[in-house]
């Protein structure tokens, strides 16, 4: 199924099924999308500190909040600063394969992602990032729209 980019805020678009988000390790949510994820939606921050604050094992995985919609954390974020990049692309494809296999399985799914996944604070370089969203979820049954905020 080919992907949709729309412009507007994620968490406003009400078709979606389920969001996923680049997470840290160390429980923050505290500014990006994470930060906007957990006013709405507290459940995901609580679903965040329910693993293990810090814990590397963590990367290449994630934390899921159950509901309308089902938000993923995914870890794939070493560190925090924005000096140099944090994101492991190693560990962000790991994390979105595995999600892919995961919603694969279920009927329906449009799943949304964020534009520039892990290259905000984390510093990820998005061509990097969206080829490996696309080689992905390009061919595959899950429905994907990435949403870029206006500014």
């Amino acid at each position: 199924m080919p992907i949709e980019y729309r412009v507007g805020n994620l968490l406003e678009q009400s078709d979606l099924t389920h969001l996923a988000h680049q997470a840290n390790l160390y429980h923050t949510f505290g500014s990006g999308i994470a930060k906007a994820i957990k006013d709405k939606y507290p459940r995901a921050f609580e679903a965040d500190l329910l693993t293990a604050r810090g814990n590397k094992y963590k990367l290449g995985s994630w934390s899921v909040s159950k509901g309308t919609p089902t938000i993923f954390n995914m870890y794939s974020q070493i560190g925090m600063g924005s000096d140099d990049r944090k994101t492991s692309y190693d560990q962000l494809d790991i994390v979105l394969r595995a999600l892919e296999a995961h919603l694969r399985k279920e009927d329906d799914v449009k799943l949304g992602l964020p534009h520039f996944l892990g290259c905000g604070l984390a510093n990820g370089d998005w061509k990097i990032v969206g080829a490996m969203i696309e080689s992905i979820f390009q061919g595959s049954s899950v429905e994907v729209v990435i949403c870029r905020l206006k500014s």
